[in-house]
């Protein structure tokens, strides 16, 4: 995969773990598999439109790529989005909620981690072990933010 490729694959990824699992995080706290699903997947496709729109004009600003990279750039963080989406929500589906929630973290962290390996890979300025725990350092403390955020809403809104 070129360079433009695996940019627009490593954002759609690294976004979407991180917006899956806050958004997952912070509505875990209703207890409701079907508030919890709609939730991850209409804001899981929402951000891969709003992915494939940001690289798209974020590669237009930059004069050295050409229609074709632009293009291509756009599709794959759609498409690596949509996708990472699609792997966190099916523990959902399959799984007790009480499981489905860690299994998709786990996978989710572990999507993380492995980025963070493929792009010390291609930047050699980055050791793997530090970017990898960059990118874990940020998807947990989303996480940690978020389940804060879904407990305050909990004792502040009542249910109606």
């Amino acid at each position: 995969m070129r360079r433009e490729g695996f940019q627009g694959v490593s954002f759609g990824i690294m976004d979407a773990v991180i917006t899956v699992l806050g958004v997952m995080i912070g509505l875990s706290v209703t207890n409701n598999r079907f508030v919890l699903l709609i939730g991850v997947l209409t804001a899981g496709v929402a951000d891969a439109f709003a992915n494939a729109a940001g690289m798209h004009v974020a590669q237009e600003t930059e004069i050295h790529h050409g229609k074709g990279e632009v293009f291509k750039s756009t599709i794959y963080c759609f498409f690596a989005t949509l996708i990472t989406v699609l792997i966190l929500s099916l523990p959902i589906v399959l799984l007790p909620l009480k499981y489905s929630i860690y299994v998709s973290i786990g996978i989710g962290l572990s999507l993380l981690v492995g980025l963070g390996y493929f792009v010390s890979k291609i930047n050699k300025k980055f050791k793997p072990y530090k970017l990898a725990a960059e990118y874990l350092i940020i998807g947990i403390s989303v996480g940690i933010i978020c389940y804060i955020i879904g407990s305050l809403a909990g004792i502040v809104i009542p249910n109606i």
